[in-house]
């Protein structure tokens, strides 16, 4: 199972996900469930966020995108 729509934790990723989830995987068949987290404050999440916003509000209306 994949969220990738999740950027942090919340009770809905945590509660719903990662221990329902589970147990309904479990419950068919599953043999490994490894949850992992999302991005919450990790480094390279927080300076891409940064970019971000640094690109938007000197032009809000250009594409943005993520240096390497």
């Amino acid at each position: 199972m994949v969220c990738p729509s999740f950027i942090s934790d919340c009770l809905e990723t945590l509660e719903e996900i990662e221990e329902r989830g589970k147990e309904d995987f479990i419950a068919n068949g599953g043999e490994k469930y490894e949850y992992i987290p999302c991005v919450n404050t990790s480094e390279p999440w927080v300076n891409a966020l940064v970019q971000l916003i640094e690109e938007a509000k000197d032009a809000p209306y250009e594409r943005m995108s993520i240096q390497k």
